[in-house]
């Protein structure tokens, strides 16, 4: 069934306001388009047996998607159904502590994925491997590691060999970039387009997560951003230690702000 608003929540100007503020927070987050938006406040609401505006049937069931004049077309919507999603995303956007509207994506690491292990200045470092290219690059004991128990040791490996090497390279101050096969499709489509955008970040320079937010095409999405970057698996060969926020300030690094700054200092020798 299409649902209506309770009349209680009848919306007011200046609730109407809320609604697209809230509605770019929903956006925000990885993988959430306008229809994810709309059926998570729907079932945020606890109304399992709601259509959204964004419903592909519904839509058809309405004529909207055959519609020559989508403007005309979105004016022939049921108000109550529109009054519906406003009411939903209201919600969210004033009981963010109660709803689950914020999803987690782990990590797809193939079941031949390899590790090593190397020493460094600012302590010991996991390597995992594929088949062909480098995955994963974690100071051990950081923040968003993944639980790599299961993988087998394979310190031969050809790309942990190159690795360990541009890595003693780089913390000798002889190496300013890596040249190392990279497998990133471990990550969502949108983690993937931030990892990429920080791989073009230059040695010695620095970018604020809203300028990689606009690199990306994405400027309103910086809270995703920097979520993404937090959980980028390629720590120093991936530099998400050159993004810094819009004052300049040090923020968070899941390898520890004293790394942060040391390899920021190392690389300024550049």
């Amino acid at each position: 069934m299409v649902s209506t608003a309770p009349q209680h929540l009848c919306l007011n100007d200046s609730l109407r306001e809320v609604v697209p503020r809230a509605t770019a927070c929903l956006l925000a987050l990885p993988g959430v388009g306008d229809w994810t938006a709309q059926y998570i406040a729907m079932r945020a609401l606890r109304w399992p047996d709601v259509f959204v505006a964004g419903d592909v049937a519904l839509q058809k069931a309405l004529g909207v998607r055959q519609a020559k004049h989508p403007a005309k077309a979105a004016k022939a919507a049921p108000t109550a159904l529109i009054q519906t999603q406003q009411v939903a995303i209201l919600y969210i956007a004033h009981n963010p502590y109660k709803t689950t509207a914020r999803r987690s994506f782990a990590m797809k690491f193939s079941p031949h994925t390899v590790q090593a292990r190397h020493d460094s200045p600012l302590g010991p470092i996991i390597l995992a491997m594929s088949t062909h290219a480098l995955c994963g690059l974690w100071f051990d004991g950081q923040r968003h590691q993944p639980d790599n128990s299961a993988w087998p040791e394979s310190p031969n490996h050809p790309v942990a060999k190159q690795a360990r090497a541009q890595l003693d390279e780089y913390f000798a101050g002889q190496r300013a970039a890596f040249d190392l096969p990279l497998d990133l499709v471990i990550g969502t489509i949108f983690q993937q387009a931030v990892w990429r955008a920080l791989l073009g970040i230059p040695t010695g320079t620095t970018r604020s997560y809203g300028a990689l937010s606009a690199d990306i095409g994405r400027p309103g999405a910086v809270r995703a951003v920097g979520g993404a970057i937090g959980r980028n698996p390629l720590s120093i060969v991936v530099p998400c230690h050159r993004v810094i926020g819009a004052s300049g300030a040090l923020t968070g690094y899941a390898g520890g702000l004293e790394r942060k700054t040391a390899l920021l200092q190392l690389e300024s020798l550049y």
